[in-house]
């Protein structure tokens, strides 16, 4: 026999409660509710077989012969769960965000995601509230090590109901940004079609007490055709398919774009009116924004402004707004800072393995100091040229490229230190670089060219020269040891006996450290970091 009686029979049980709850559910509820509750009670009804599915395709044992149980090998996430029991305190906190996670509203969840969810599980991992994280991010409160934020975004039925269970069978809570223009048009009760959730679905989320709903706007996901920068009356050039935050729309009745002050007043309306029928509606609190499409501002056609202008806008409406960080755009998860509205979200790929998932939180974990490397792993992002990994660091220009970068995650919070690198330069300048926070912020830098030391500071791509000094290191091909020094924003660069120092102003008080190789060609720049050491100072 395939399963011994005991099995069988609490298989049945279980099967046949969870077939009459469901089939149950409309009679059971309607006494309650009223007849006119149609739209509640198809909720409960798909929420039930949600929950049914997840129990069927995952939960059974693999020992009764649930071919794809057993091929997943999900066990009982209660009996392998690890936690947190040193008591430690979060430095930093990071923001997972996911999309939809099935076929259909009705579907199982996507293997990738539970798989994830249960590996977070099983490595101690937990979630906080919104309401938990703002308190962290505000300095108010701390939370526990290795807390994170899991965020949906767009409302989207299929992440709803196949997510659902999975939150309820760890115990974990998620945040759902909602397009208030789909989900609930004209404040009504029908979306703009069945792939997003309705209000009395958004409602049954609230309810649950495992879903907070924060906004991702009114019609901000809509997409226009916009007037080109060069556009004209007499010469109109549109793209269509653009985004609602980042362009001045074409006013037909006045032939002529929108002024700065129309165009503010257009976005804070669509915010303020997604944050008002959000809160007015469900009686809760809205303080976070998602940017749809992940433009702020940086996607526009016809608006250079528009980065700044939202950067000045969106803090007025809400206190946090999110976006998809990448590699190299300094540290992935977030720290404590009264003044921090724009926040980092990592976004797990449903190719991701749960050990490349649990390595990226890891990555973003403090690094304590002293720090010392000697082997080098994928905590070094890059968002220039080409890194591998290993024994050594490897910076190289690709093709299209004139050098290669690499930032070290989990060091925003370092302050003062010095930094000592031993690297084999083949060509290039080599330089380190620290309290680098973000691409567009400054940053200081120490230039180690063939013949002369530079202290920098760089903004973007404003690099302005501070010190320099000749000196004399070993002739390229070679390997050379450099050393960097910060101490509030007094700097020093030091090599082969020479050093150079300045002040370097408007810096952020703290800040992470990277290194770069570069040259005026394409694809001839090459190092290679062999020990890196940083000590506090």
């Amino acid at each position: 026999m395939l399963f011994d009686f005991s099995t069988k029979k609490i298989v049945f049980v279980v099967i046949l409660t969870m077939i009459l709850s469901l089939a149950a559910s409309p009679a059971l509820f309607a006494k309650s509710l009223g007849s006119d509750h149609a739209a509640a009670l198809a909720e409960l009804v798909s929420r039930k077989k949600a929950e049914f599915s997840y129990w069927a395709f995952y939960k059974l044992p693999s020992t009764i012969g649930n071919s794809l149980a057993g091929v997943l090998a999900f066990r009982d996430p209660a009996a392998t769960a690890t936690t947190t029991s040193s008591g430690a305190r979060a430095i930093n906190v990071p923001v997972l965000v996911y999309h939809g996670e099935g076929d259909a509203p009705t579907s199982p969840p996507t293997p990738a995601f539970i798989r994830h969810m249960y590996a977070l599980k099983k490595a101690g991992w937990h979630t906080i509230t919104m309401e938990q994280f703002e308190g962290f991010m505000k300095g108010r409160i701390q939370v526990p090590d290795k807390s994170f934020v899991l965020t949906f975004d767009d409302g989207r039925r299929d992440a709803f109901y196949a997510t659902d269970p999975v939150l309820k069978d760890l115990g974990y809570t998620a945040v759902m940004f909602v397009i208030t223009g789909f989900s609930m048009p004209d404040g009504g009760d029908k979306p703009i079609s069945d792939f997003y959730v309705s209000k009395a679905e958004l409602a049954s989320m609230v309810q649950s007490g495992r879903w907070e709903l924060e906004s991702h706007g009114e019609q901000d996901h809509r997409l226009y055709e916009i007037p080109t920068a060069t556009s004209t009356a007499g010469n109109l050039t549109t793209v269509k398919g653009e985004h609602f935050l980042s362009n001045f729309f074409w006013l037909p009745d006045t032939q002529r774009l929108e002024t700065e002050e129309e165009f503010t007043a257009r976005v804070t309306h669509d915010l303020a009116f997604s944050k008002k029928i959000l809160e007015d509606t469900f009686h809760i609190r809205v303080n976070a924004f998602a940017y749809p499409l992940n433009d702020f501002g940086q996607d526009t056609i016809n608006n250079p402004q528009s980065t700044s202008i939202l950067a000045r806008v969106v803090p007025q409406v809400y206190p946090f707004a999110f976006y998809q960080t990448w590699p190299g755009n300094g540290d992935s998860a977030n720290y404590p800072d009264p003044n921090a509205y724009f926040l980092n979200r990592i976004e797990p790929n449903a190719s991701w393995s749960s050990d490349e998932l649990i390595a990226a939180l890891e990555s973003a974990r403090i690094k304590p100091l002293p720090y010392d490397a000697t082997t080098f792993g994928r905590d070094w992002n890059s968002n220039w040229g080409a890194v591998a990994y290993g024994s050594k660091l490897m910076l190289d220009a690709s093709e299209d490229s004139t050098g290669a970068s690499a930032f070290l995650n989990g060091t925003q919070s370092w302050k003062n230190y010095a930094v000592t690198a031993t690297a084999a330069i083949q060509s290039g300048t080599f330089s380190l670089i620290s309290r680098y926070t973000k691409n567009d912020a400054p940053y200081v830098v120490c230039a180690f060219s063939e013949d002369r030391i530079y202290l920098e500071r760089h903004t973007g791509t404003v690099l302005t020269k501070l010190a320099s000094s000749p000196y004399n290191p070993p002739k390229l091909p070679s390997s050379r040891t450099v050393s960097m020094t910060i101490e509030d924003g007094d700097t020093t660069c030091s090599g082969y006996g020479v050093s150079v120092h300045a002040y370097v102003p408007d810096i952020p008080a703290r800040g992470g450290i990277g290194a770069t190789v570069w040259t005026p060609g394409f694809g001839n720049a090459h190092a290679a970091i062999s020990r890196l050491h940083v000590e506090s100072r």
